[in-house]
């Protein structure tokens, strides 16, 4: 303040001449000393930016110290930049609602500006080629996800780059500032007294689940995985997680930033709240097979379809992430996991047919045929190829390794087939009556 305007450093001047001291005084007597006292009475207006409030190691303090004493004969206004935690929510909210206003700022408003930082500083890229500096833009929007921080930090780190290699390994790895915030978030998430438990679990499923969850699927697994139930889970979330994990305006959980996931994912990272892949898969195949073998998922006693209507109708929100997707979790589980294995052979003998329902009721096969490779790749796992002989599942029927027979047959009555066209997919038939018939790869479904 004192750099930018003379009648600050006359009061300043004035203050040392006539002996006051600061040195020693705490925070509400320098503020009572020095701004109320001294500069505000010189003042006739001014205005503040604080930027990154959540970073504050002591927030309450902060508003009980100088926001709660500001009023209209303060000349004085600020603007607080902040992400949006639960202990600045309420903190602002007992001010009063006339004291103060706020405004969201989404992912999509700051693209524009993020945009505009990086063409202003594309000049000092290694890439002089103009088509091939344009797709770099491209990618750093792309992964920017919102965030000035990494832009800014990857912007600075591309000026070093010399070739493609290093270019898209800045592009891939942690920016080393985002490094540093990350550390400070998980050390005040370990200072915490209470909340540790449900901290872990919101950044293990916010981390490994293959989509983002919305607050309704994860309340749902949160009951199954730490056998407890979260009255205000989005509140939970942000006073907890708010430096890490976020709600977007559709109510999915997710990271901030893929950054996150990176940093908290590296093996040589030493928090409890580090991420183990194979630890974390294991604990989410456990809480989607302890929900497929209760009894949500257990077969109506008749088989009339308004029973049938009305089991799924309620379901919780859970229910379809655990139908579509445990098996890909299982996949990825320690195979020395032994309470998962009795799980998968419960689930088998007992909910596997009311889950078949519910794969055929979506009419799309290839969570059916997914499920089968991953369960492949589950007990075909080492451990099981050299363990003692011991309680085993075995199919029988089949002799043969690989399919020794056709998945599917197509008949075309309407014309002969002229031409057959595929990717990962989809697979096309062109058949002489000029009628193109498309198909799923694997359900061979229309």
């Amino acid at each position: 303040m004192a750099c930018t305007n003379v009648q600050v450093r006359e009061v300043l001047l004035r203050m040392q001449n006539d002996g006051v001291t600061l040195d020693g005084n705490d925070e509400r007597a320098i503020w009572r000393k020095l701004l109320l006292s001294g500069i505000f009475q010189k003042l006739h207006g001014h205005y503040w930016v604080i930027d990154g409030l959540d970073e504050c190691s002591n927030v309450s303090y902060f508003f009980s110290t100088i926001l709660a004493k500001l009023d209209k004969s303060i000349p004085l206004r600020i603007l607080v930049t902040s992400r949006d935690t639960l202990e600045i929510q309420k903190s602002f909210c007992s001010l009063g609602v006339n004291t103060f206003r706020s405004e969201a700022v989404s992912v999509a408003d700051t693209l524009s500006d993020i945009k505009a930082l990086v063409e202003a500083k594309e000049n000092s890229l290694i890439v002089k080629d103009k088509d091939e500096r344009a797709v770099l833009v491209d990618k750093i929007l792309k992964k920017s996800q919102g965030s000035f921080l990494w832009t800014v930090l990857v912007l600075n780190e591309l000026s070093d780059s010399y070739t493609e290699q290093e270019i898209s390994q800045v592009l891939e790895d942690v920016p080393r500032g985002m490094e540093s915030l990350y550390q400070r978030s998980l050390e005040q998430m370990s200072q915490a007294t209470r909340g540790k438990k449900l901290s872990k679990a919101v950044l293990t499923w916010a981390i490994c689940t293959t989509r983002p969850l919305t607050i309704g699927e994860l309340h749902g697994d949160l009951k199954l995985d730490i056998k407890d139930n979260v009255p205000n889970l989005q509140e939970s979330i942000l006073a907890l997680c708010g430096h890490m994990v976020t709600v977007d305006k559709f109510g999915r959980v997710q990271v901030l930033h893929e950054t996150v996931r990176e940093f908290l994912l590296r093996s040589d990272l030493e928090s409890e709240f580090a991420i183990i892949k194979e630890d974390a898969h294991t604990r989410i195949a456990r809480a989607c097979l302890t929900y497929l073998t209760g009894d949500e998922m257990k077969p109506p006693r008749t088989a009339r379809r308004g029973n049938t209507d009305s089991a799924v109708a309620t379901r919780t929100e859970f229910f379809t992430y655990a139908c579509t997707e445990f098996s890909y979790h299982i996949s990825k589980a320690s195979p020395f996991a032994n309470d998962v294995l009795l799980l998968v052979e419960k689930f088998l003998k007992s909910n596997i047919l009311s889950w078949i329902e519910v794969i055929a009721r979506s009419k799309d096969l290839a969570p059916l045929v997914r499920t089968a490779k991953n369960l492949k790749v589950y007990l075909d796992s080492a451990v099981y190829k050299t363990a003692s002989r011991g309680r085993r599942f075995s199919v029988i029927g089949l002799s043969a390794s690989q399919w020794a027979d056709r998945l599917a047959c197509i008949k075309f009555h309407g014309g002969q087939t002229t031409a057959i066209c595929y990717s990962d997919d989809f697979f096309a038939v062109g058949l002489s009556s000029g009628t193109v018939a498309i198909y799923h790869a694997t359900s061979c479904q229309e």
